[in-house]
């Protein structure tokens, strides 16, 4: 198996580490690819307008002076001498659950790979005070495997309750939850008594759906969802339609 690794956190970021050791373990050909510096929120953003500068760290490491997003490209035309088989994201400490996927550099690097016609794994852990990344890792690596015998790209997004593995009821299908952020701007002083922002908040669940993959992982279970790319609203089709025929 040829594996690209790449996060949001960094190239020195222990999730990356638990799952270089998992893949070499198993022996997977690793090729990781990694932000040098945390690029937690960014999303799908690449970089356009100053040039990537890629360093690299150890035999097939590199780190990449931009987002996850840049990484996959660059793992994927610039540094791989073959394509990668699957390309695994992680493992982010902290949720990727309902619409705030949207903002995660961790699951947008996994699009970027589904992108390119790759399968892609997105791993994330509840943040709390022990992370087992092992059991991540591991569990990353069987969905890896699980996807090249699959027949088809898949992209899944995974996410895994802040428990002992032996605590964890097992392993659950999940949609997209309505579960998202709620935003609040603290704000403060520097110490010359210049205001600032800091952006904080916590997750609610709007719209609770005993299948989505906020509830599944409150109560208990590792979440799997299968994501795709296609955002068109295909209910509100027949509606839209209506309203452009309204305006000739």
């Amino acid at each position: 198996m040829r594996v690209l690794l790449t996060n949001d956190d960094g190239i020195h970021s222990e999730g990356i580490r638990a799952l270089r050791s998992e893949f070499a373990r198993n022996s997977a050909s690793c090729l990781t690819v990694a932000p040098s510096r945390e690029q937690s929120g960014t999303g799908a953003s690449i970089t356009l307008h100053h040039p990537l500068r890629v360093h690299k760290i150890a035999a097939r490491e590199y780190a990449v002076d931009g987002t996850p997003a840049d990484c996959v490209k660059a793992g994927v035309v610039l540094l791989s001498k073959k394509r990668p088989d699957v390309v695994v994201t992680g493992i982010n400490p902290g949720c990727n659950l309902g619409v705030n996927l949207l903002s995660s550099g961790t699951v947008s690097a996994a699009m970027e790979a589904y992108s390119l016609g790759i399968p892609a794994v997105a791993v994330s852990i509840i943040a709390g005070k022990n992370l087992h990344y092992g059991y991540a890792a591991a569990l990353a690596y069987k969905l890896a495997k699980a996807c090249l015998a699959a027949g088809r790209v898949l992209l899944l997004n995974v996410n895994i309750p802040d428990s002992a593995p032996e605590k964890i009821k097992g392993i659950r299908l999940t949609s997209v939850g309505r579960a998202r952020f709620t935003e609040t701007f603290r704000k403060r002083k520097d110490p010359r008594g210049n205001v600032y922002y800091w952006l904080d908040g916590q997750i609610e669940d709007a719209a609770p759906d005993p299948r989505s993959d906020y509830r599944v992982v409150k109560d208990g279970y590792v979440s799997v969802t299968p994501l795709r790319l296609d955002l068109t609203d295909e209910s509100a089709l027949p509606l839209c339609g209506d309203i452009l025929n309204s305006l000739r």
